[in-house]
C-alpha cells in the first residue's frame, strides 16, 4: 500500500491570520479497528477515499480524531510501571498516513489505577468510563505518559514511531463541561453530581490537568508546533433561538439554566464551572493551559453562534479548534426529540416538524424504514446546515473544524447499534455495509472546501438587523472573495430550495460573479451554477433556508473570465491510483507526467477515464516526486505535484 502526498508541506505553522491554512476541514472518524463486525483495512481505505474526496482542494487531506483511540490512557498502559502499548496507535497513524490524513489525538485520563485515591472523582453508574484527573501519587505518570505519546509521534527524528510521514500535531482535551447528561431523567447539576457526563471531577483539577498536559507537550516538542486543544463545553440547544441575542449570559439564559428549561433541571453550577474553565484556559500566566480553546457544537449553527460568542466573552485572545462539527439534525427520542433539553423542535429547527416529517419520531422511524420521503427530507436538510455550520463557524474566526461522523453508524456493531440513535444516520456516507456512498452533505462540504480552501481572512457582511440572516466574506488567496449567505427569517418554508427570507444587496468588487446552489439532493453530484452580471457591483436577491455562494470573478469584464481552474488529485490507496481531475469541472483531455529531474515518464498501463478526469493507477511507479499536468477540452494547462512514498 502506498502514501500520496500531495504537497510538501507537512508541519502545520500558525498563526493563520493571512495565511493558507494547510487544512481547514477535518473530520471525526467512527469506524472501529479491523477485525471487529467485519471492518478491514481495505474498509477504512474506502471510507478514507472517499473523505479524501470531500476536501480535495486542501493542500493536505486534513485530519482525524478517532475516539478513544488506543482505548485512553487505561488501554495503553495497564499500571504505573507498565510499558505504555503503542501497537494500535501506531496501527492508526498509518492508516490514516496512507490515506492522505494526519491524526488529531484525543487525549483520556481514563486509567483507573491513577486516580484511585482522588477524593473529587465521581464514580459514574452503569459502564460509562469514567475521567478524572490523578491522583497525587500519579501526577508524574500523566506528565510521562503524555510526554511519550508527544516525542513518538512529533517527527523530530527524536524516538519517532517507524515510518512515520505524517506527524500528530493537535491533541484535545474532550474533558468538557456537558451539561449534566439526560440519563433516566436526570440532567443538569444533579445529574453532574452523580457522574452524567464527559468529566468526573472538579473544574479545578482539570484546569491543574491542562496545565501538566501542556507542559508534558511543550517539553517533548520545543518547537512549538506540536498544539493542545482545551476543553470546551457542549450547551445543546441553549442558543438555539438566539435567546438575548447577541448576548451570551442574558435574562432568558439565566433563566433557562435556572430551570426553564423542557428537563425542568438546574444548569446553573455546570454553568460558572464552565466560565471558570474558559478564564483559566485564557490566561497564560504563570503556566499556559492551551493553544486553542476546544468546542463540541451538537445542534447547528444557531446554536453554535453565541457559544462562540461566550468563548469570545470569557476567553478573548484565544484562537478556537473545533474537533466537533455536529451540523446534522440529531434524530433521538429521548429525553426529548433532538437530543434537545432546552427548546427544541420548531423552536430550535424553524423547519420541522413539517408536513413531510410531522414529529421527530416519524423521522427516525422514518429513516428506520428506509422511507425515501423522509430521507430526502432529511438529506436535504442536512446538506443545507453543513455548509452553514462551516461557513458561520469560520466567518465567526474558528481556524479549524472537524466535521462530526464520517459515515452513518454500522448495523454490524451489534453492540453498539441499539446506543446510536440519537446520530444513526448523521454521516456524510452511507454505512460500511452500503459502501459509504457519499449523501448530499459529502456534496455539499466538497463545494463549500473548493470555494474557501484558501481563504486568508473572513469577516460578517452586514445585510440585516435580523440574526436569522447571515453573509459572510471569505477573501482568497486566488485573489477574489467568495461570500456564503442564507435567510431563516421567515419559518416554515414550503419548499427549502425557494428562497422565502429577506431580500438583501451584497457588494462585490468585480463586475459579474457565480451564484452556486449546494447538493440538497439524492442522486445529484454536481452543484448548480450561474453566471451573473451585476450592475454597480452588487448583488441584489432574496435568501432562504438553502444558503447560497456567490464567487466573484476575476477581471472587469466578467462573464468569461471564471476563476483559474485548479488540478485535483484524489488518493485512491485501495486501488492504489489517484484521480485526476478539474476544479472547475471541465474534460480534460490528456495528462502527462514529469519525472523530479525534468524528463518525461510514460504513463502507467490501466489508466483509464473517470467522469471527466482519470484514474492514474501507481503500482509502476517507484517512489518519488512527479509534476502532473494536464489539458483541458479548452486547451488549458493545469498541473500539479505528486509525492508517492510506500
Amino acid at each position: 500500500m502506498r502514501c500520496i502526498i500531495l504537497c510538501y508541506l507537512l508541519i502545520l505553522a500558525p498563526p493563520l491570520s493571512g495565511q493558507v491554512a494547510d487544512w481547514r476541514i477535518g473530520f471525526e472518524y467512527n469506524e472501529t479497528d479491523p477485525g471487529l463486525f467485519g471492518i478491514t483495512e481495505q474498509t477504512h481505505d474506502s471510507l478514507l477515499s472517499r473523505l479524501g474526496e470531500v476536501t480535495r482542494s486542501q493542500s493536505v487531506r486534513g485530519v482525524v480524531n478517532i475516539n478513544s483511540i488506543g482505548g485512553g490512557w487505561e488501554g495503553m498502559q495497564s499500571g504505573p510501571t507498565a510499558t505504555i502499548n503503542f501497537n494500535s496507535t501506531d496501527n492508526w497513524v498509518r492508516r490514516l498516513q496512507r490515506n492522505g490524513f494526519g491524526l488529531v489525538w484525543n487525549l483520556e485520563p481514563n486509567a483507573r489505577w491513577s486516580f484511585a485515591q482522588n477524593p473529587d472523582c465521581i464514580t459514574p453508574p452503569l459502564f460509562q468510563i469514567t475521567e478524572c484527573a490523578p491522583d497525587s501519587l500519579h501526577w508524574q505518570h500523566w506528565y510521562d505518559y503524555v510526554h511519550a505519546i508527544v516525542e513518538r509521534y512529533d517527527g523530530d527524528g527524536t524516538a519517532d514511531m517507524p515510518g512515520l510521514v505524517l506527524p500528530v500535531r493537535y491533541y484535545v482535551m474532550e474533558q468538557e463541561a456537558y451539561f449534566g447528561g439526560a440519563a433516566n431523567g436526570i440532567a443538569g447539576d444533579s445529574g453532574e453530581v452523580r457522574g452524567y457526563g464527559y468529566w468526573e471531577d472538579n473544574v479545578h483539577n482539570l484546569l491543574r490537568l491542562h496545565e501538566v498536559t501542556y507542559q508534558a507537550l511543550r517539553d517533548a516538542d520545543p518547537s512549538g508546533n506540536t498544539k493542545l486543544i482545551g476543553s470546551g463545553g457542549l450547551l445543546f440547544d441553549l442558543y438555539g433561538d438566539f435567546p438575548d441575542y447577541p448576548d451570551p449570559d442574558g435574562l432568558v439564559v439565566q433563566a433557562r439554566l435556572a430551570g426553564n428549561n423542557l428537563m425542568s433541571a438546574d444548569y446553573r453550577h455546570g454553568w460558572d464551572s464552565l466560565k471558570t474553565l474558559l478564564r483559566g484556559l485564557a490566561v497564560d500566566t504563570p503556566l499556559r493551559r492551551c493553544d486553542y480553546i476546544g468546542w463540541h457544537p451538537h445542534l447547528g449553527w444557531k446554536s453554535t453562534d453565541q457559544c462562540l460568542r461566550l468563548i469570545r466573552q470569557e476567553a478573548p485572545g484565544k484562537p478556537v479548534f473545533i474537533d466537533d462539527m455536529w451540523s446534522a439534525m440529531l434524530t433521538t427520542t429521548l429525553p426529548n426529540g433532538g437530543f434537545t433539553q432546552f427548546i427544541g423542535g420548531d423552536s430550535l429547527e424553524r423547519d420541522f416538524p413539517n408536513a413531510t416529517v410531522g414529529s421527530y419520531a416519524a423521522l427516525l422511524n422514518g429513516l428506520d424504514a428506509g422511507d425515501s420521503t423522509v430521507i430526502d427530507w432529511y438529506n436535504a436538510h442536512t446538506a443545507r446546515e453543513i455548509v452553514k455550520c462551516f461557513s458561520l463557524c469560520f466567518g465567526e474566526g474558528v481556524e479549524r473544524a472537524s466535521c462530526s461522523m464520517a459515515n452513518d453508524a454500522n448495523p454490524n456493531h451489534t453492540l453498539l447499534w441499539p446506543f446510536t440513535g440519537p446520530y444513526r444516520y448523521t454521516g456524510l456516507h452511507a454505512s460500511a455495509p452500503n459502501g459509504f456512498a457519499a449523501k448530499p452533505a459529502a456534496f455539499a462540504l466538497q463545494l463549500l472546501c473548493d470555494q474557501l480552501h484558501d481563504f486568508t481572512s473572513a469577516s460578517p457582511v452586514v445585510v440585516s438587523t435580523n440574526p436569522y440572516t447571515r453573509a459572510y466574506r471569505f477573501e482568497r488567496q486566488r485573489g477574489t472573495a467568495c461570500v456564503v449567505a442564507w435567510s431563516e427569517s421567515a419559518q416554515d418554508p414550503a419548499d427549502p430550495h425557494l428562497p422565502n427570507g429577506e431580500s438583501v444587496s451584497i457588494g462585490f468588487a468585480t463586475d459579474s460573479i457565480i451564484l452556486y446552489h449546494p447538493v440538497v439532493t439524492a442522486g445529484t453530484t454536481v452543484h448548480d451554477s450561474t453566471v451573473m452580471g451585476l450592475t454597480a457591483r452588487t448583488w441584489n436577491g432574496t435568501l432562504g433556508f438553502e444558503p447560497v455562494l456567490l464567487e466573484e470573478i476575476a477581471g472587469s469584464t466578467g462573464i468569461g473570465e471564471l476563476t483559474q481552474p485548479r488540478l485535483l488529485l484524489a488518493p485512491n490507496p485501495a486501488q492504489d491510483a489517484v484521480r485526476v481531475s478539474s476544479s472547475n469541472h471541465a474534460v480534460i483531455r490528456t495528462i502527462s507526467l514529469t519525472g523530479a529531474d525534468g524528463r518525461a515518464i510514460s504513463l502507467p498501463a490501466g489508466i483509464s477515464r473517470e467522469e471527466n478526469g482519470f484514474l492514474l493507477p501507481l503500482g509502476d511507479l517507484p517512489d518519488g516526486i512527479y509534476l502532473v499536468r494536464a489539458i483541458q477540452q479548452n486547451g488549458e494547462t493545469i498541473q500539479r505535484r505528486l509525492v508517492i512514498l510506500h
